[in-house]
């Protein structure tokens, strides 16, 4: 009876000792990180959710009738659209070691030239490009060694700027809409403080975004 008792207090105290390293881990480890990443296939909002906008500001009065000929007409056509893809930049705080809180700001670009049908000389360009500012909350559900997994939303703010321009021409337009973006699945490796992370998202950010990190 002695021998139960006394392998039933090493088993009480050995687990009492694990779960109090578990945490003082946990609450040592950093709780600040800096995310750098790049996301492909972003989902751009469109002006039926648009929070303001302005019309297009142009150097000339009759600017707008003369791209509406070019654009309306079947006389243009667009040239290959070069995108720089979701480059975004987030900050991140742990709240626990299940909840994450942090901010993201994303840059995406888009840039393509414009060709008369007839002449095939560049007649203008139609540059446009978002930044957004999201917050996000990530729930860290998963743990092993060095793998973490999470999932996360966040909702936010897009201001984007549409210019065209040519050599008599140039016009400005900008808007400002909600942004949003989710992460169904997501993964950070690697325990030091330098660290990589890739996630499948649905919004501003891509459907894959993959970077590095460095815990502060």
């Amino acid at each position: 009876m002695n021998r139960l008792i006394a392998l039933f207090l090493c088993v009480l105290l050995g687990t009492v000792a694990v779960d109090a390293q578990f945490k003082k881990n946990v609450n040592d480890a950093p709780r600040h990180r800096v995310m750098v990443g790049v996301g492909a296939w972003p989902l751009t909002p469109g002006d039926e959710i648009s929070l303001f906008n302005r019309e297009p500001l142009c150097d000339y009065w009759y600017a707008e009738s003369i791209l509406d000929y070019y654009y309306e007409s079947s006389r243009v056509y667009y040239g290959k659209t070069i995108t720089t893809g979701a480059i975004s930049a987030e900050y991140g705080y742990r709240v626990s070691k299940l909840f994450d809180i942090g901010v993201s700001i994303t840059y995406t670009g888009f840039y393509s030239d414009i060709y008369d049908r007839y002449s095939l000389k560049k007649v203008s360009n139609d540059n446009y490009f978002y930044i957004s500012a999201t917050p996000i909350v990530r729930l860290m559900w998963g743990r092993t060694n060095s793998v973490n997994w999470y999932s996360g939303t966040g909702i936010g703010v897009t201001f984007a700027s549409d210019s065209d321009y040519s050599k008599r021409i140039s016009c400005l337009r900008e808007s400002v809409y909600p942004s949003y973006y989710f992460i169904p699945v997501g993964l950070m490796f690697a325990k030091g403080k330098v660290f990589g992370f890739s996630e499948i998202g649905i919004g501003v950010n891509g459907m894959f975004r993959a970077g590095i990190g460095v815990r502060l």
